[in-house]
């Protein structure tokens, strides 16, 4: 299998930080050369979190996005605090400086490997981003930027975005973000933070996708060419804010789901009842549905289905049907019973009747409900109502960053919560709790 190399097609890097682990405690890194300046080697590194955070863009993965915006921004801020060392050659940079910048480069290939746990790498990403910003100096008296929030815009936005940037000596800089309408309003400048209010649609939602917009932010700077500190006009700077926007829908849903109906049979059902015998009485009958263990029973709104039909007998004749004792569960048949009285033999009277009457029963089965289709946003609950008797639901939800979510009824996602409640869904959305700025 083919051995996974750096993204950024300097290979040289990765492995000088390897070997930079082996042979460090003989103090023999310096022998390590490394060609190219420290400028051309961020530049390639730039180049590889740019196709990381682009990648993250098509496949929607913010999280991805936010550490790749993250380092960026990072290596933005060493280099506006370190512009001397962009023209040294890299292996003049301190054993602690390589080393901070091989460990990016590991963790910006391990971005691409399946086989990596895919949240501790942004995770140490993420880390590697802050501790570039840790390791720039803050003293003298150079205007640089270090970090800025929000990366990730909150999606459920109003009409305004307030965005906090921090530094070194911003008072100095006069530090404004350029609009499309003018300057932005800027809310606070201190030494190390400032802040400004800006309208969202500077930074506009996409209808289909998770999208990085881009704010220029100017700032001045002690000059570093001899001619502009001669004359004391300060240095003018541009740096590119980054915001990570979510698309405006949040998600595509469709449900499908199974209600319970009841359909009724019925047909004319024949009963033999047989013989009915006594001697000078009344003989009755309770005569149940055939099926009746299966749930038919008698339908009792039409009594002109019903008939009884005399088909032997002596001393004996159908008398009438109780209806007043009759329920759908049995009819009552009553039959008159006399004496036979012969030359040759005297008993009791019998009568032979068949009956035939109108039954029913009522069979519940499953089937399909009504379709149902829709979008979800960021900032609105969405209400899917159900049709009566449903008894199973299934919701799929295909999100932004292409995960396919399916609930049978109550439970949540990080970016909304399904309840069921009676004869309706209720969708509701929320922000997603991995958003760190």
């Amino acid at each position: 299998m083919q051995a996974k190399t750096c993204p950024i097609g300097i290979s040289a890097i990765l492995a000088f930080f390897l070997l930079y682990l082996s042979i460090s405690i003989h103090s023999q890194t310096s022998a390590i050369l490394l060609s190219g300046t420290t400028g051309a080697v961020l530049g390639q590194l730039e180049e590889s979190v740019n196709r990381m955070l682009e990648r993250a863009r098509e496949t929607g993965d913010y999280v991805l996005a936010n550490a790749a915006v993250k380092m960026r921004d990072a290596m933005d801020a060493w280099k506006s605090a370190n512009t001397e060392l962009l023209n040294v050659a890299f292996t003049e940079l301190s054993n602690a400086s390589r080393e901070l910048f091989a460990n990016i480069c590991v963790a910006i290939a391990n971005t691409d490997d399946a086989l990596k746990n895919r949240l501790r790498t942004i995770e140490e990403t993420v880390q590697n981003a802050n501790q570039i910003v840790e390791s720039i100096s803050l003293r003298g008296r150079t205007t640089y930027l270090l970090k800025y929030e929000p990366r990730v815009a909150p999606p459920n936005l109003g009409d305004k975005l307030r965005i906090r940037v921090r530094g070194v000596n911003l008072d100095r800089g006069n530090p404004n973000i350029q609009l499309s309408t003018g300057t932005a309003a800027r809310d606070l400048v201190g030494p190390q933070e400032v802040t400004f209010t800006i309208p969202t649609s500077e930074v506009p939602a996409d209808e289909g996708s998770m999208e990085v917009r881009t704010l220029k932010l100017t700032y001045t700077s002690k000059p570093k060419s001899l001619p502009q500190w001669i004359s004391g006009r300060r240095e003018e700077l541009t740096r590119q804010l980054s915001i990570i926007v979510l698309p405006k829908p949040m998600a595509e849903y469709s449900l499908k789901s199974l209600r319970e109906v009841e359909r009724r049979e019925e047909d004319s059902a024949p009963v033999d009842l047989g013989q009915f015998k006594g001697k000078n009485e009344r003989v009755q009958r309770i005569v149940q549905p055939p099926g009746f263990e299966q749930g038919w029973r008698w339908d009792l709104r039409d009594k002109s289905k019903y008939s009884v039909v005399q088909t032997g007998g002596e001393a004996g004749r159908f008398e009438h049907v109780d209806w007043n004792a009759s329920s759908p569960n049995g009819i009552v048949v009553v039959a008159r019973c006399d004496e036979i009285k012969t030359l040759t033999r005297i008993g009791p009277g019998y009568v032979d009747l068949a009956f035939r009457g109108l039954r029913y029963r009522t069979i519940k089965e499953a089937v399909d409900g009504t379709p149902r289709s829709g979008t979800l946003t960021w900032n609105k609950d969405e209400l899917v109502p159900l049709d009566s008797g449903v008894k199973s639901i299934t919701l799929t939800v295909k999100t932004f960053d292409r995960r396919e979510v399916i609930f049978s009824g109550t439970g949540s996602d990080k970016f909304f919560i399904v309840n069921r409640d009676g004869d309706r869904l209720l969708i509701r959305p929320k922000i997603p709790e991995d958003i760190v700025n």
